[in-house]
């Protein structure tokens, strides 16, 4: 399984050897290079009660962005392996299964091959929880927050009806490295902090503003805080916009129908 990667606990990133199943636990074990086997976490006896989504032939408009670096940013292709699976929360999917060798770009910051120094990438988790965002805006203005990669950008250009695209991203590195591959003259990056560029008196009408400048997973108070700040800077210079959040659209939703809905309790 030569070119295929998979991050070991000890060792770091490491090359897919062999796969194998244990057929006592029925768990996948991933034999790698460095002599460490990894247990897949989920164990394929359960796999019958998770519901899984097919992916082959796996290609996004990030996949033409080629690896690279600038300043504390990189761009990097990860493999997942064939028979692999990773997690997914989409359109009732549990699991996305690989029948074949994935490549997978990713935005990482800083030189630690750490989950939490991604900023994104276009995992099928990541894609069509994107596509769920894009569903739900509210034409023909859009400000977003957050450049990453751009996949969020490529799938509102797919909308004929949306006509204008601002971003607006605080790296000047992510612009430098992103802006190349996005090519509309419907799309204007600005390089600035999303807060303070919400803050500011409106000098135009945006019918959606998205927020997408936090990392995944969500685990710390900062970024929960971020996103209520956001929030609040909306409301307060847009109250007409339809908000969308990356990772906190639900708690968006509740809040909004906590203050906007007369529900009788049961």
């Amino acid at each position: 399984m030569k070119n295929v990667l998979y991050k070991c606990k000890n060792h770091g990133i490491q090359e897919l050897e062999e796969v194998e199943i244990d057929t006592k636990d029925y768990n996948l074990l991933f034999k790698l290079k460095c002599g460490c086997t990894q247990i897949l976490d989920i164990p394929l006896k359960n796999f019958t009660d998770k519901k899984m989504l097919p992916i082959k032939n796996w290609k996004t408009p990030c996949s033409k962005i080629q690896e690279q670096s600038f300043g504390r940013f990189h761009v990097k292709k990860r493999m997942q392996p064939s028979n692999g699976t990773s997690k997914i929360n989409s359109m009732g999917y549990h699991l996305a299964a690989y029948s074949e060798n994935t490549e997978i770009t990713i935005l990482r910051e800083g030189e630690e091959d750490d989950i939490k120094d991604i900023w994104m990438s276009d995992s099928p988790n990541e894609y069509y929880a994107m596509c769920d965002i894009v569903s739900r805006i509210k034409p023909p203005n859009v400000l977003i927050g957050g450049l990453g990669l751009g996949l969020l950008i490529q799938l509102c250009l797919l909308r004929n009806d949306i006509k204008k695209i601002t971003v607006v991203e605080k790296s000047p590195e992510v612009i430098h490295i992103i802006k190349p591959y996005i090519n509309s003259p419907k799309v204007d990056i600005f390089n600035e902090d999303f807060i303070d560029y919400l803050s500011k008196k409106p000098e135009q009408h945006f019918t959606t503003i998205i927020a997408d400048i936090w990392k995944g997973p969500i685990d710390d108070k900062e970024s929960y805080d971020t996103a209520a700040k956001c929030l609040e800077e909306m409301i307060k210079n847009y109250p007409d916009s339809c908000y969308l959040f990356w990772l906190f659209q639900q708690d968006i939703d509740e809040y909004y129908i906590s203050n906007n809905f007369n529900w009788k309790k049961i």
